[in-house]
Formats: C-alpha cells, structure tokens, sequence
C-alpha cells in the first residue's frame, strides 16, 4: 500500500495562481474543483487532473434537486412531506396488517435502485384513511431521490384541478408519463367532472404511456369498490396487471395521536 502512494503521489491543487475572493469553501482544491497527482515529469500520471471530492459532492446535490417534485405543494408541505420517512413511520404502533405493510413498502424501496426503476412492479396501497397510506408513499419516493430517481408526487385531486385550468402547463402530463417513479395520491378523491370521460381518457393516455415504457406508479386510495367502478377496465388492467398490492387494515393514526394528547384511552 504504501508503494502504491508512492507511485501514485498525494492529491494537490492546481499550481496555477489563483486568489479567493471571500471564506474558502473547500479547504483541498481551495474551490478550484480540480486536483493533480504531486508526482515529477516522466511519471504516467503527471499533467493529469482529478475532480475533488467538493465537486462531486456538489453534482450530487445538483442531482437531487432535479428529482423530485411535489405537485400544489407550498415550502412548508414539502418539509412535511420530506419528513416522511420509514425512520419517522412507527408501525407496532397500529397492529400486524399496518407493520406487515411497512415491511413490504421497505422491500419494494429497497428494489428502486437507479438502474433497477424501469420494469419495477406498479404498488397499491388500498386501505381506509389515517392508517399510513400517503406516509410510506413518501418514504419510497424519499429513499428513491436519495439514490437520484428522479420522483414526482401527484395529489389526485390537485393533478386533475391543474388540469383543468385554463392557463395549464401542458408539460404536467408529459412529465407525469416521463418520470422515472410516480405517486398518484388518494387516486379515490378525484372530483369528476361532467361523467368522468376527460379523467377517464388522461388516465389511460397516462397509464398506457407508463405501461409502455415499463415505468413504475405508486397508488394510494381508499380500499372499496367505488374509484375501480367509475375507472375504465382498460386502466384498472394496467394498473393490476403487473402490480404488488397491499391491503392495510388498522386504527386512524391523527385519531390515535388526538387521544393520546389528550388523554383518552
């Protein structure tokens, strides 16, 4: 090991002048970015540039940023919705059917490595309202943008509002179908308009699109029939074609922390 430092000779900074201008962020490039091997001329490596680790760094925050996307949501939601995570989600807490989902939701995460997303199972979260639904949703897709997958979160309602409205930004849709991994949110509170037909027909140009390209969505609804009555089978066949579906049965969690706050039970 220590030939092989010899040999290759300790990272330093460029030796071309260079005078900061204000705090020095990074102390071993001293924010040039680019480092060169302290070997003589004649070696293999001399001349021959390296990133710092500063730089890399920054890429990868660059990376994220680009992401991720939390659809009508203001600063403060986001950091509501950031926040929830497998770490912040206390499973024993609401009984076996809530844990057993947590372990699952775990697994399919792990699943969503950058180069594994594409051919990924879709995942439905089908359950009654409070039980953790929305909260491991978020959790996947916050352990998915820390590996760089690029996310996009769509409440149902709000996508369809956004729609809707006159000035629109006909890339919403486009981007919805190009993302990387999708949630629709609370797929069974879309207000329909008219009988259904327009959500009916951007479903299914969305869920085809998807299904052609092998790109996955996460749902989260209510567990009843209504939302699959009104939704075309054509959509429901792409959605339950290739899909994990997990079932939660358990106690509403704001319930729960209510009572517990004040007192009761």
């Amino acid at each position: 090991m220590k030939q092989e430092k010899t040999m290759s000779g300790p990272l330093v900074p460029l030796p071309k002048p260079w005078q900061p201008s204000g705090e020095v962020r990074c102390p071993v490039c001293r924010d040039q970015g680019w480092l060169r091997r302290d070997v003589p001329p004649g070696h293999p490596l001399f001349g021959k540039i390296v990133r710092c680790a500063c730089q890399q760094e920054g890429d990868t925050g660059r990376l994220r940023a680009r992401t991720f996307c939390w659809l009508g949501a203001n600063e403060e939601q986001v950091r509501e919705l950031q926040a929830l995570t497998f770490a912040s989600f206390k499973p024993q807490a609401n009984g076996q059917d809530v844990l057993e989902a947590y372990t699952r939701t775990r697994r399919y995460a792990h699943d969503l490595k950058q180069d594994q997303v594409t051919g990924q199972r879709n995942l439905l979260l089908l359950g009654p309202y409070g039980v953790g639904k929305t909260h491991l949703a978020c959790a996947i897709l916050n352990e998915a943008r820390q590996a760089g997958v690029g996310c996009l979160f769509l409440s149902g309602n709000e996508f369809f509002q956004k729609l809707y409205d006159s000035d629109f930004d006909e890339n919403l849709l486009k981007q919805a179908i190009e993302t990387s991994l999708l949630c629709l949110d609370d797929l069974d509170k879309m207000q329909l308009k008219g009988d259904g037909s327009y959500q009916k027909a951007t479903l299914f140009t969305l869920f085809n699109q998807r299904y052609l390209t092998r790109r996955p969505v996460i749902i989260t609804a209510n567990k009843d029939d209504d939302w699959q009555n009104w939704l075309h089978g054509a959509i429901l066949s792409r959605l339950f074609g290739h899909a994990e579906v997990i079932g939660m049965q358990g106690q509403d969690y704001r319930l729960i922390q209510a009572m517990q706050k004040n007192g009761i039970g």
